[in-house]
């Protein structure tokens, strides 16, 4: 395999901080960081999944994000009604489920999302 010059792998990290700017300008309308929405994206994925409430180690190894990060953005979702995190049976571990409103902020931010990627919003910024 050959090797990519150094400055292959820059435009690509340069086009990747566009659009995340793009992404989390959008998000703002819905009140979310992108943070926030990648933990309901992924909430919402894996209670599909599994059809059952999901652990917070779950979720920050879906993401490839830390146990801390993942916590601390739990708890601001949690606080603003879009999770319930409640104690598992039988272990330390807390139970994850979204809310109503949360399954509809997780949808929406996947739609800006999905409209990003796509080029079809105009930039904010």
């Amino acid at each position: 395999m050959k090797e990519q010059p150094l400055e292959v792998w820059l435009d690509r990290w340069r086009s990747a901080c566009r659009w995340r700017r793009r992404v989390e300008a959008e998000l703002r309308h819905l009140e979310l960081t992108l943070a926030q929405w990648r933990v309901l994206d992924a909430l919402a994925t894996l209670l599909r999944e599994t059809r059952d409430a999901v652990s917070q180690l779950e979720v920050a190894q879906r993401l490839e994000m830390d146990k801390a990060t993942t916590s601390q953005v739990l708890r601001g979702l949690e606080r603003r009604g879009l999770v319930d995190i409640g104690p598992a049976f039988g272990g330390p571990a807390n139970r994850i489920i979204l809310t109503k409103r949360g399954k509809s902020a997780a949808a929406q931010g996947h739609t800006v999302v999905e409209s990003v990627s796509a080029g079809e919003c105009a930039p904010s910024w």
